[in-house]
């Protein structure tokens, strides 16, 4: 079984209302078929734009997420684990001449 892709349907729809409307006398029956099929695409154009628009943002958030997790495993987390670990050594130093 093929798989038909949404810019496949796009263009096939177009062309089937070109022809249509290019024989709009002879074919006059099917106008309201064909001012269906008009909603339809534009309709699938704008869900194919909106879905475009997602998956960059998408691609985008996971960069963000990368970067914020490269910056704290590499320098923040580590920063901190070192000042935690030298703060509770004093900490525990000062405490043992109390």
């Amino acid at each position: 079984m093929s798989r038909t892709s949404y810019a496949d349907y796009i263009r096939h729809w177009g062309e089937l209302l070109v022809a249509v409307e290019a024989n709009a006398t002879e074919l006059d029956h099917l106008e309201d078929q064909r001012t269906e099929l008009e909603i339809h695409l534009d309709r699938l154009k704008e869900a194919n734009t909106r879905q475009a628009a997602l998956k960059a943002r998408l691609q985008q958030a996971t960069r963000d997420v990368e970067e914020h997790l490269d910056v704290g495993l590499l320098g923040r987390s580590a920063e901190l684990r070192h000042d935690v670990v030298m703060f509770s050594s004093m900490y525990a130093w000062e405490r043992s001449f109390a």
